[in-house]
């Protein structure tokens, strides 16, 4: 199945903003190949009898691309403790978003482990994709495969906890932006000291946010600057601003070696991710990833080239090539390495190591893993 002139609905669990990840970059891609997109927004409960019709409206990243909001009339506790009057009222809702767009859809394509807009509820011959990219925890995450027609994911882990569903399922790594693929150098940028960039939502409760401070704290010599959700205002992918969330964000500001840029655009963080001599990745795995699954973040990362110090990540621990990773059970500590492989940047951005790492980033743009997935879909089709 060819991926141009569809129709398709892409079910999101985040909203459209400043920060994009996968299904927002995917949902641009398929706009950008010809594809009318319609991009479903996480539904609101916005009080009782504030009910809205859905709204779309056009979205500014491209003529094909449209942003859909749409509403509950009951909250999500009823989704948890009275399912079945929640669902009678989600499908009126799926009935609502069908006429308000107008065009029968030609593949439901869902991201969304939270199962709001189940799958097996589209059934008017339409096609569908389940494309979780986190470990589903729950059993509403797991039942989201129901109805799919196949399934797509970054992580085997993941795929795994749908094996026993029947369901064709294929590994398709994340994607690389075009933006991090054409981004121009700024020339007048001045080397100074290290510089080491992270890039993700600070809000999220599973970063190692003790082990972070105490990277920052250990070097200050070292300039660490920050992209991505550290405040209410700027979120567009969850998170929480919490007693323990506002400290860490306190503490964090108030370090002197820590600039905090907030959410920027995708062309902007493009260009200012290559100005960094390295990347960090943070994560608390006793939290919520005990098995580190895979970031959309490290592409960017490893666009650059330069060298990634990493908590433990399953899906690349057998990658050094790639990324320089902490071992898991305290194997060894990530302070440690980042000290280590700070004070051999030579090292460990050569030529040759930063060439392997550009290469791996750009055999996966957007546009060659929709290439992938439409073969998957002509095999089953």
């Amino acid at each position: 199945m060819e991926l141009i002139n569809k129709s398709i609905w892409l079910i999101s669990p985040q909203e459209w903003g400043t920060m994009k990840i996968s299904k927002h970059h995917y949902a641009l891609t398929l706009a950008k190949n010809g594809n009318k997109v319609y991009f479903i927004e996480p539904p609101v409960f916005r009080g009782w009898f504030k009910y809205k019709k859905p709204i779309i409206r056009a979205c500014d990243a491209h003529p094909s691309l449209y942003i859909v909001t749409s509403s509950l009339r009951l909250p999500y506790f009823f989704k948890f403790h009275f399912k079945e009057l929640f669902y009678y009222f989600i499908r009126k809702e799926i009935r609502s978003l069908a006429a308000a767009v107008g065009v029968k859809p030609d593949i439901i394509w869902s991201f969304d482990l939270s199962n709001v807009f189940p799958l097996r509820y589209f059934n008017g011959g339409y096609y569908r994709i389940f494309h979780p990219v986190d470990m589903p925890w729950t059993t509403a995450s797991l039942s989201a495969a129901e109805g799919a027609d196949i399934v797509f994911s970054t992580s085997p882990d993941i795929l795994e906890k749908y094996s026993s569903m029947g369901i064709p399922s294929f590994l398709i790594e994340h994607g690389l932006a075009e933006e991090f693929i054409s981004v121009k150098t700024d020339t007048s940028f001045t080397r100074g000291p290290i510089r080491i960039g992270y890039s993700g939502n600070l809000l999220r409760h599973d970063v190692d946010r003790s082990g972070f401070l105490k990277i920052v704290g250990e070097n200050p010599s070292v300039i660490f600057e920050c992209w991505g959700s550290s405040g209410v205002s700027d979120r567009n992918l969850g998170g929480h601003m919490d007693d323990s969330t506002q400290r860490f964000i306190t503490e964090l500001i108030s370090c002197p070696n820590v600039i905090i840029h907030g959410s920027v655009p995708t062309d902007v963080l493009a260009r200012s991710i290559l100005h960094m001599d390295g990347f960090l990745v943070c994560y608390d795995l006793d939290v919520l990833n005990p098995i580190g699954p895979n970031y959309h973040k490290l592409m960017e990362f490893f666009s650059t080239g330069k060298v990634v110090i990493s908590s433990y990540i399953k899906h690349y621990a057998d990658r050094p090539d790639l990324i320089q990773m902490a071992g898991t059970n305290g194997v060894a500590r990530l302070s440690d390495l980042f000290r280590s492989v700070i004070t051999n940047l030579a090292f460990h951005n050569s030529d040759e190591k930063m060439r392997v790492r550009r290469e791996w980033a750009f055999s996966n743009t957007y546009n060659m893993q929709i290439g992938r997935i439409e073969k998957r879909l002509d095999f089953n089709h």
